[in-house]
């Protein structure tokens, strides 16, 4: 029996679910990062497209991603990008979202 080979269709899928999961994936990424005091500078290498885009702190795409790294992080961490394009985390005592 021979083995067929991925069809087009096959191929148009996996990047259709690659170009969801990737910035889909930024989000839980920051969210274990900054509770867990590890990884900012693998997030910061692996996203490095979406830190890019995060690092004009002035426009709504950056303040979404901002917000959504922001999501499940602790109460008293907000998130930034540095001059570096790194994601860094400031921390806030007793603050509340």
């Amino acid at each position: 029996m021979e083995r067929q080979k991925p069809t087009v269709g096959f191929w148009m899928t996996v990047a259709v679910v690659g170009l969801l999961f990737y910035p889909l994936s930024f989000g839980p990424a920051c969210w274990f990062g900054e509770r867990n005091g590890i990884g900012t500078s693998t997030i910061s290498t692996v996203y490095r497209p979406i830190l890019w885009l995060a690092s004009s702190n002035t426009s709504p795409a950056a303040r979404a991603i901002l917000w959504y790294a922001a999501l499940g992080a602790s109460d008293r961490a907000e998130p930034f990008v540095a001059h570096s394009g790194e994601l860094r985390w400031l921390y806030f005592p007793d603050r509340w979202r």
